[in-house]
């Protein structure tokens, strides 16, 4: 017997749309703490050099040191120093400060060699030296916190984009178990099981599909169990009880919305993510850009 329920296109809530994307306590967390990770990078930024590509066709000059000084920073026991300095470009005189660990004990004035862009002359610093404190080679690690929850933030998309067109348009069936593997993988100490499914399309073609899942007993139903499968494509389909969150399709075939306060959580942990990446993103152009 075909089980295919013929469907027109359903309406999935924002709410349920903000569940789906955000399902588990795991991407909660990471939403949670980018804005954070967020902050600490921007922090390392501002100190760190970025000339080696910002300086690219640079042009060269004659430039003299007016004053140099100690700074806070240090990079492997070393103190950086700040060089101040001056030079001519286009008429007119500028002046900058650059950075290095190298110090003479004189600290009068020197005569040293400034590049700097044609374009912008206050685009500047002093030769083999840096215009922030912090190498970039040095610094560039403190990118691995936030580049991590954005790879898990892209793996979490691209399965949302995935599974709601799926639900929005995708025929239902009930897929029967044939048989079970084991994956020889474990998650939270369970062993992963591969489930092999049967189940027929709206043209009562048979297909054999299959899932995995550490908890396999609520996959296993033997009533069958439902998916939503492409008319176009059924091998593209997705297991109701499969997905992170529970979602229920009530009888008028709308989606039951889930509860409003886990929602606003979602809501506000969202904004302070796009705000704290949108600030980021932008003082990392600004950097580039001047």
């Amino acid at each position: 017997m075909n089980d295919n329920i013929f469907v027109s296109s359903r309406e999935i809530p924002l709410f349920l749309r903000l569940k789906i994307l955000f399902p588990d306590k795991e991407r909660l967390l990471g939403l949670f703490l980018f804005p954070f990770l967020m902050i600490i990078t921007i922090h390392f930024i501002k100190d760190t050099d970025f000339s080696d590509f910002t300086l690219i066709g640079s042009t060269e000059t004659k430039g003299t040191v007016t004053n140099v000084r100690k700074t806070y920073s240090k990079i492997r026991k070393s103190h950086i120093f700040a060089f101040e300095y001056t030079f001519m470009a286009n008429n007119e005189t500028y002046k900058n400060t650059s950075y290095s660990r190298a110090v003479d004990n004189d600290t009068g004035i020197k005569d040293v060699v400034v590049q700097y862009l044609a374009k912008n002359p206050a685009n500047s610093r002093i030769q083999n030296m840096r215009q922030r404190p912090l190498p970039i080679w040095d610094s560039s690690w403190i990118l691995l916190f936030p580049l991590t929850t954005l790879i898990f933030a892209f793996y979490g998309l691209k399965e949302y984009l995935s599974t709601i067109p799926l639900l929005k348009n995708g025929l239902i069936a009930s897929a029967k178990v044939i048989r079970t593997e084991k994956t020889n993988k474990f998650v939270k100490n369970q062993e992963v099981m591969q489930i092999f499914y049967e189940f027929e399309d709206k043209n009562s073609k048979k297909h054999e599909i299959s899932t995995t899942s550490h908890e396999p007993k609520k996959l296993t139903n033997e009533n069958g169990n439902v998916i939503f499968y492409d008319a176009q494509n059924p091998m593209k389909y997705v297991f109701k009880d499969n997905l992170a969150t529970e979602i229920t399709l009530k009888e008028d075939n709308t989606f039951k919305s889930p509860s409003i306060f886990g929602v606003i959580i979602i809501l506000v942990l969202l904004v302070m993510a796009l705000y704290a990446f949108w600030i980021g993103t932008d003082y990392l152009w600004c950097t580039f850009m001047n």
